[in-house]
């Protein structure tokens, strides 16, 4: 009876050995991408019209370094446009705003529904009311400084076709100590041996905080920005991912986040993403699996998202 019972035992250790090894397997192959040169895109045969969509609610003491590296893009100024979204008329950000070209304030009036998603998406409608046309939106929060090339580089992918593209997140504060160090290098690890194998194989990118576009036909198709989790970027990467839209990723799009310097703050921002990846997880998780195995497109992205959550 022993023995067959450390028989049995063998034989299930042996075989979750095995399915680990391969899902090692593939994280050691983006791993060894992740050391060479990144993919490169084309020049752009055209330059495309793009809006950028700040979040700003009480954010005046930081929006303005952000909005000064919009102005001094290597692109033609008249192909970007501006749109700080605050919740009242009275926020300091209003008078900021009003000292830079082709940006105007977007003041919210459904103050009932909080949360990013929400005031990105009552923003990206009254666009579309406006009857403005843009090519495509970026995201950025206000704490954010964008390099000189940033859309021009990013005009590459769109130019190439990808109707979403993440830049390469670097950090404004890795000095500022061990916190913001250590949660700077997440970010970093997570393009450099994540995103870049990606995009090399032209599989579905992980979209993380800001710093990407999403093409305007895309929010029109589905009414707007219907991404509401705590992670709204995780949601619409899965999204992109199970509706076969094509997403890439341009190390050479770099852009500058500020990281918590407090534990106790990055711990509460942690939680969040956690309980984001929870709601993410309910709504997306048995869709990505079953169109994994019924639909023949984009197959092995929807399967690796699946197993990630």
């Amino acid at each position: 009876m022993y023995h067959q019972i450390f028989h049995i035992g063998n034989i299930v250790f042996y075989c979750m050995l095995g399915i680990s090894v391969l899902l090692l397997l593939q994280k050691i192959v983006y791993h060894i991408v992740g050391l060479f040169p990144a993919k490169k895109f084309p020049d752009a045969k055209k330059d495309h019209k793009y809006a950028f969509l700040i979040p700003a609610r009480n954010e005046s003491k930081v929006i303005e370094d952000l909005l000064l590296s919009i102005q001094e893009q290597d692109y033609n100024q008249d192909l970007i446009y501006t749109y700080v979204i605050v919740e009242s008329q009275d926020d300091p950000t209003c008078e900021i705003v009003k000292r830079y070209k082709n940006t105007e304030v977007f003041v919210r009036q459904k103050l009932q529904l909080k949360g990013k998603g929400h005031a990105l998406d009552e923003c990206v409608k009254h666009i579309f009311n406006s009857g403005e046309k843009y090519d495509a939106f970026f995201i950025c929060d206000a704490d954010n400084i964008i390099s000189k090339t940033f859309v021009k580089e990013m005009n590459k992918t769109y130019d190439a076709g990808y109707k979403i593209a993440l830049g390469y997140r670097n950090s404004k504060n890795w000095n500022d100590g061990w916190v913001s160090a250590c949660s700077a290098l997440t970010f970093s690890m997570v393009n450099t041996f994540n995103n870049k194998c990606r995009a090399r194989f032209n599989r579905n990118v992980v979209i993380s905080g800001t710093g990407f576009y999403i093409a305007s036909e895309i929010l029109e198709k589905i009414g707007g920005w219907n991404f509401y989790s705590l992670t709204e970027d995780y949601e619409l990467s899965l999204f992109a991912c199970l509706n076969n839209i094509k997403s890439t990723y341009n190390e050479q799009a770099e852009f500058y986040d500020e990281q918590p310097t407090k534990v106790k703050v990055s711990w509460n921002q942690r939680i969040r993403w956690v309980k984001g990846h929870s709601q993410v997880d309910k709504k997306y998780k048995k869709k990505l699996i079953k169109s994994a195995v019924f639909d023949k497109e984009n197959r092995w992205s929807k399967a690796e998202f699946a197993v990630s959550i």
